[in-house]
């Protein structure tokens, strides 16, 4: 399906560029003695378009970008730019050469070779008189714009909700990423706990060239046991007979003399 747009009309009808003094949508922009009466820089004219034009494309369905028609009238044209241009597909033209944008899109409206396939978006009813002329379908563009924007809408609620895994990956999901990023890593899905094994890169079959280590065996005490038949006791950690040893060892097993008056 084909799609001609009446760019001005729809921009204006859309609020992009704001309305008259008497709260009703202008059906062209005002002309440069206009604009320089009120002060007002062509380029805010040039960002309304560019407004327009990304939300035509960010809405329309990529598949009838390619087919889509924007005519804008070249008075108000960017300095310098062909009176045709291409934006994300979509096909625009400023009408050099013609009265007003309304002579170029009857113009196209008439070469159409699928006139029945072909919708016109203005409120003019002069283009929409041309389009019925040729059984082609028309809206207002108040009307499709607020269509294009529930359609918009709609698309968002129903987009898909982005689905994540529920669980760990599986291990064949493990061995795809493992081999995608080529890491030659050989893990132990039997033992979560172990460590990965390395594996030799010259290795044929894949086995481990690092030995299992043995568990740590716990060191025997240094400590020699007490002789049979002996208990030590906790509460006098030395022997029978330690201290009368010790008082021998230094003369003081002997009684003191005898000091006489």
């Amino acid at each position: 399906m084909s799609l001609i747009i009446d760019g001005y009309n729809l921009l204006y009808v859309a609020g992009i560029c704001g309305d008259d003094e008497r709260g009703r949508a202008p059906r062209r922009p005002p002309t440069r003695a206009e604009d320089r009466e009120v002060r007002r820089p062509t380029t805010g004219l040039q960002r309304s378009r560019d407004t327009l034009l990304r939300f035509l494309a960010n809405t329309l369905p990529a598949s009838e970008l390619s087919r889509t028609t924007v005519v804008f009238d070249a008075a108000e044209a960017p300095p310098g730019l062909p009176s045709e241009a291409v934006f994300e597909q979509m096909r625009i033209l400023f009408a050099a050469n013609y009265d007003d944008a309304d002579a170029l899109i009857e113009e196209l409206i008439a070469a159409d070779h699928a006139p029945r396939s072909l919708t016109v978006v203005s409120s003019d009813h002069r283009i929409q008189r041309a389009a019925r002329r040729r059984r082609a379908a028309y809206f207002d563009s108040d009307v499709w714009f607020a269509l294009q924007v529930r359609a918009r809408r709609r698309r968002q609620t129903l987009k898909p909700p982005v689905v994540r895994p529920a669980g760990p990956l599986t291990t064949d999901e493990v061995d795809f990423w493992l081999e995608e990023f080529e890491i030659d890593v050989d893990l132990t899905f039997d033992n979560p706990a172990a460590e990965p094994r390395r594996v030799s890169p010259g290795s044929s079959d894949g086995a481990s060239t690092d030995k299992p280590r043995k568990p740590a065996r716990k060191r025997k005490s240094k400590k020699k046991p007490p002789p049979s038949g002996e208990k030590l006791s906790l509460e006098n950690p030395f022997p029978p007979g330690y201290a009368d040893d010790v008082l021998r060892e230094f003369g003081l097993d002997q009684p003191p003399p005898d000091q006489g008056p």
